[in-house]
């Protein structure tokens, strides 16, 4: 993580729990599947599992074994497959950007200290449009 720069990033975890990548591309917490039946990741696990993940698309998120296979080793350092358990400290959150394939978040630099949060987003601007059949992301609102 980069001194002195803002990410907006999707709350994934709080303190005190652990969480997996699974190769199926969907977050467990403390062993609950993340789902698009979940608040607030309707649209982050919308994805056809019969299609690869996607830059710019909604693919949920990928660990480290199933980035390899599409060619981006190295995305997911702290969840190389999916059988690593992640465990979040007191005090801190985890936090994954939707674009899995061209994100760098948690994944890599693990959890974050709480009292670094400054805001919510609440306008997605970036991409504009949707591909193909999935959900735009432009707008305002949680996502």
């Amino acid at each position: 993580m980069i001194q002195n720069t803002h990410y907006i990033k999707r709350l994934i975890a709080l303190g005190g729990e652990h969480v997996r990548i699974g190769n199926d591309r969907h977050v467990y917490i403390n062993g609950q599947r993340l789902d698009a039946s979940t608040p607030h990741f309707e649209f982050v696990y919308s994805f056809d599992p019969k299609q690869p993940p996607l830059a710019d698309h909604y693919s949920g998120h990928v660990n480290g074994f199933v980035a390899a296979q599409y060619g981006l080793g190295g995305i997911a350092p702290l969840f190389p497959d999916e059988s690593t358990e992640f465990v979040v400290r007191p005090h801190h959150y985890l936090a994954f950007g939707d674009n899995t394939m061209n994100s760098h978040d948690g994944r890599a630099w693990g959890d974050f200290p709480e009292d670094k949060v400054v805001g919510k987003a609440s306008f997605v601007f970036w991409p504009i449009g949707a591909r193909d059949r999935a959900p735009s992301r432009f707008g305002w609102g949680y996502r």
